[in-house]
């Protein structure tokens, strides 16, 4: 919250002059914590839970010291919850790709009459489906 210089005149620069932390980066800390919380519990994600808070949040209502300690608390849970969950370890690739080329014909009503070919489609899905297994294996 206090790593980056802001751009001299910015939002963020007001804000973190006002507060003494970058509370939008605060709001979005917490707000990943939350929405990771609901997937290991409930397997879905609710993007308006908890809105009031992160709005608490980011109207420089909570302190940095807060911010700190609800991460640290919520970090320990979400180990223990990561632990018990029964979600599975990485995308099933085989269904998103699956859903993509639904939308895709949806948008274009035919593959064949977009800019790309299925093949060209297909590697584009190779790509998203590396860029996405390269960054849960850093998560791991």
């Amino acid at each position: 919250m206090k790593s980056k210089t802001p751009i001299e005149g910015s939002n963020r620069a007001e804000s973190i002059e006002k507060y003494g932390f970058d509370v939008k980066f605060a709001y979005h800390c917490v707000r990943l914590l939350d929405e990771v919380e609901q997937l290991l519990l409930t397997g879905e994600m609710d993007l308006q839970r908890n809105s009031s808070l992160l709005k608490a949040i980011r109207a420089g209502q909570w302190s940095q010291e807060q911010i700190i300690d609800y991460f640290n608390e919520k970090e320990f849970e979400l180990e223990k919850l990561y632990l018990k969950s029964d979600l599975p370890y990485g995308p099933d690739v085989a269904t998103i790709k699956e859903l993509l080329l639904e939308c895709l014909e949806i948008q274009y009503d035919d593959l064949n009459m977009s800019k790309k070919s299925t093949t060209d489609i297909l590697e584009d899905l190779e790509e998203i489906a590396s860029i996405i297994n390269g960054t849960l294996s850093k998560l791991g």
